[in-house]
């Protein structure tokens, strides 16, 4: 899988942060729509052919903004998401980056949520090479 020049990683557009809602469950913000739009023009040009998300709401609302500005297919996959926290309390911004710093720093560590950051890069890759087998171009 090293060498996928057909392969466009995006993450999702900026969130409306809700601590009420688990993150997964967060929605895009008004100035994220137009974002997707001026992004589909730059991708227009890499001729996608295929959009695939998580099944997070964020991430399924940038691929459906993305897939309709550009006339293309959008479906959504399990094992995408980035790493699975469900649960996880709402964190200010200086205690997210001293986590993500510690869950980086230490893979093999559960940090915080439901998976270490070297089990959420397996499940990831898995995930990735089942969306390629389906979308090989």
């Amino acid at each position: 899988m090293a060498d996928l020049p057909g392969l466009i990683l995006i993450r999702h557009a900026e969130t409306r942060q809700d601590p009420s809602r688990d993150s997964r469950d967060w929605i895009l913000t008004e100035s994220a729509h137009d974002a997707c739009l001026k992004l589909a023009e730059t991708l227009r040009a890499l001729e996608p052919t295929c959009i695939v998300t998580s099944e997070e709401v964020k991430a399924r609302e940038t691929g459906r903004l993305l897939a309709d500005a550009l006339g293309l297919p959008c479906e959504s996959a399990p094992g995408l998401e980035e790493h699975r926290r469900r649960g996880v309390p709402f964190m200010g911004p200086e205690d997210w980056r001293r986590t993500l710093e510690r869950f980086f720093t230490e893979p093999d560590a559960r940090v915080f949520g439901q998976e270490t950051a070297a089990e959420a890069r397996e499940r990831f890759g898995a995930a990735l090479a089942r969306v390629l087998e389906r979308c090989p171009g």
